[in-house]
């Protein structure tokens, strides 16, 4: 649902009957374009700080706490920017919380703090963890820098919780305030954890049960916070269990020869990655695969730390150019917009690149990835480049543009190899009239 507007219907139908609120598995509330407020109340001058808004509510806390509890066979809730207090009503409510045992998997996003001002998220997450079937659960909280759990020296269990997804905002990266993850979580396989500063990830990885067997570090910055802070290097050898691990900016250092050492602990590693943007030097790579005994179950590294793009093509747009009067908006005109050459990063080059790539094959490993498709955008360039001057030309009769490009002797045998396809196909015509 993308509306309060949907989700008040939604209400309605279900409180109404309650065969088809047992028909309801799955929940999907994504309301960050859609606001709480019903426009046909008139506001009220404000007395306090919720008073306008909390009675102009389209669904109010007192329409969620009746609507969520008769979902008996709900087995999935997910919501992005759903409004905090229908967030909390619900699990704060006991006997609401006790009747959605079906529950495996449960979402919730919020942009700014996934909680309102003054909410016991103690109490909220004892109420999850009371949930005999959750064993996905994914927290997300974009900006601020409150911890997205609350520190407990005895946390809340979730006995069969496997997968675990943390989303922090600016959060300091001085440590990790929050729960040990291996009391909260003991049965955890998978954990992924995302932020805007990855200085906080060491301190949760520090407390993770040593069975996790996927990890997956994301950053959220565009603006370097996430260079800062210790990165996960101290941590790798309780995390040996690991199958697959996917490394963002500033989560691993890759320095020579300590940061081989740390990460050739991880025996059973099938999968490696390194994310948008994260230090993977040509030299790393290469001391990493040259040594079958260093992670030597590994069967995929993807490499994504290289970008590029490609535009739409001649053959694409039904062999249409654009537009003559518009090439001042296209940089590589006659070709259509979006071709975008690599940019490789301090450490790692083209041919650096093709040595990772022939040494990784050499032990049956599979590259692929952002990095390994821009070892081929030059190719696929200058390819598309050819077809789209020999549009032109075939277009205006003028191909001046492709001798510069591509040489008097490609765009002769182009005119020529037309030539005879047109004559060729005259004749055809011709005997198919006689």
């Amino acid at each position: 649902m993308r509306s309060y507007k949907a989700l008040k219907s939604f209400h309605r139908t279900v409180v109404g009957s309650s065969i088809i609120a047992g028909l309801v598995r799955h929940l999907d509330l994504s309301l960050r374009y859609s606001k709480n407020v019903d426009a046909r109340v008139p506001a009220r001058r404000r007395s306090g700080p919720d008073d306008d808004e909390g009675n102009r509510k389209m669904v109010t806390p007192i329409d969620f706490a009746a609507l969520v509890p008769r979902l008996v066979r709900l087995e999935s809730l997910e919501t992005r920017d759903l409004d905090p207090s229908l967030l909390e009503v619900v699990f704060l409510n006991q006997d609401a919380s006790r009747r959605l045992e079906s529950l495996k998997k449960l979402a919730f996003s919020k942009e700014y703090g996934l909680f309102q001002y003054g909410c016991d998220v103690d109490a909220w997450l004892e109420r999850l963890a009371g949930l005999p079937r959750l064993a996905d659960l994914t927290l997300r909280q974009a900006d601020g820098d409150d911890p997205i759990l609350p520190h407990a020296p005895v946390p809340p269990t979730f006995p069969r919780l496997t997968h675990l997804v943390l989303q922090q905002g600016m959060l300091d990266e001085a440590g990790w305030p929050s729960p040990a993850l291996d009391q909260m979580a003991p049965s955890l396989v998978h954990l992924e954890l995302e932020g805007r500063c990855t200085g906080w990830f060491a301190g949760a990885l520090a407390s993770a049960p040593v069975g996790l067997r996927i990890l997956s570090l994301y950053s959220t910055d565009a603006d370097g916070w996430d260079t800062f802070g210790p990165p996960i290097n101290g941590v790798m050898a309780r995390l040996q269990n690991l199958e697959r691990l996917s490394l963002c900016r500033g989560a691993f250092d890759t320095s020579l020869p300590s940061g081989l050492a740390d990460l050739v602990v991880l025996d059973k590693l099938v999968y490696l990655a390194f994310e948008a943007s994260s230090t993977a030097p040509d030299t790393f790579l290469l001391a990493l695969l040259k040594d079958s005994d260093h992670v030597p179950n590994l069967a995929i590294l993807e490499l994504k730390h290289v970008e590029s793009a490609k535009g739409n093509t001649v053959e694409y747009e039904a062999g249409a150019i654009p537009p003559f009067e518009e090439r001042g908006h296209y940089p590589h005109w006659p070709m259509w917009n979006g071709w975008v050459a690599p940019e490789y990063p301090v450490g790692v080059t083209e041919q650096g690149l093709l040595a990772v790539v022939q040494a990784a094959r050499a032990r049956g490993v599979v590259v692929k990835g952002s990095a390994y498709d821009a070892l081929y955008w030059r190719n696929a360039f200058e390819a598309e480049q050819r077809v789209a001057l020999f549009a032109l030309g075939d277009l205006t009769g003028e191909y001046r543009r492709a001798r510069d490009v591509l040489g008097a002797e490609a765009v002769n045998a182009h005119i020529l190899a037309r030539s005879i396809a047109s004559f060729e196909g005259g004749e055809r015509g011709e005997v198919g009239e006689a």
